[in-house]
């Protein structure tokens, strides 16, 4: 119950800016993705899209990293 109180302002604070920031970029954009007519779509789900993207880029390369790091570390080489 404790952590309940704890984590509630703090999501429902995140969860209030992403729904102002969805409203206030809510201007349509064309988009050509490779070939075809442009598709219109949200600039805010384009920036969100782009943020996931990112992220995932990142927690991807550092798996790798770990992965790779590990892998030298139990083959006794050193960085």
């Amino acid at each position: 119950m404790d952590i309940l109180k704890k984590t509630f302002l703090p999501v429902f604070s995140l969860l209030f800016l992403l729904a102002v920031f969805l409203d206030q970029n809510n201007t349509p954009v064309p988009m050509k993705i490779i070939l075809g007519a442009p598709v219109h779509m949200s600039l805010s789900i384009i920036i969100v899209a782009s943020m996931l993207a990112g992220a995932g880029c990142s927690f991807a390369g550092f798996f790798i990293y770990k992965l790779m790091k590990g892998k030298l570390n139990k083959n006794g080489q050193q960085n």
